[in-house]
Parts: structure tokens; C-alpha cells; sequence
């Protein structure tokens, strides 16, 4: 990404990390309408399914792989667990050194 758009990496205040098996997608959250991808990137745009969303918020940037399993704890404990939903963590970097990273970690849910 840095490759192509340097500008959008270097502005960019939230970062998305989700994990799947041995997986790990990273990327940044922009506007749909903001990026035009070149055919010979290596970028793709993900978007996540609609819906309703559990949230764990916090001031802390460190791996969110423990709070993950929290909300899913918590989430199957009160029945909101979908099996098949995968965690992911936006971090949050404020424009200025004097605010903490924030980290929101979203699980979708069950809502029947």
C-alpha cells in the first residue's frame, strides 16, 4: 500500500487486524469511495458484513488476541455467539503523540 498510496498509509488513524487460523489480514479503514485500485496491485478492498456488532473498547494498542477471547467468552455465555464470526481489532491512533492508542475489538452477533 505504501507502494502506491503513501499519502493514505502516512494519514492514516485506523488500523484493522483480523485473524483467522494462521492467518492475519491488516489494513487501514478509508471511505469506499476514496481509493481507485490499479489492476497490478497487490491491495485488495474487504469490507465487513453488515449487521449487528459486540464491542470490547480500550486504551491499550498491545495484542488483542486475549480480549478477543473475553468477548467471545462473554458473548457465548449469553447466547450472542456466531460460530462462524471471526474477531477483528480496529485500532485507533489519534493525529497527536499526547492522546493513548485505542483498541475496539468487533464480533458480530446473533440476534435471533
Amino acid at each position: 500500500m505504501g507502494i502506491y498510496y503513501p499519502e493514505l498509509l502516512k494519514n492514516a488513524q485506523d488500523f484493522i487486524v483480523s485473524k483467522e487460523k494462521d492467518t492475519y489480514i491488516c489494513g487501514i479503514q478509508i471511505d469506499k469511495d476514496q481509493l481507485d485500485l490499479p489492476l497490478h496491485a497487490n491491495i485488495q478492498n474487504l469490507t465487513f458484513a453488515e449487521g449487528y456488532y459486540a464491542v470490547l473498547e480500550g486504551n491499550c494498542s498491545g495484542n488483542s488476541s486475549i480480549y478477543e477471547q473475553k468477548l467471545i467468552s462473554w458473548l457465548n455465555d449469553n447466547g450472542q455467539y456466531m460460530r462462524h464470526a471471526t474477531p477483528f481489532t480496529l485500532y485507533h491512533s489519534p493525529p497527536t503523540k499526547n492522546e493513548p492508542v485505542t483498541m475496539s475489538i468487533y464480533c458480530k452477533v446473533n440476534m435471533l
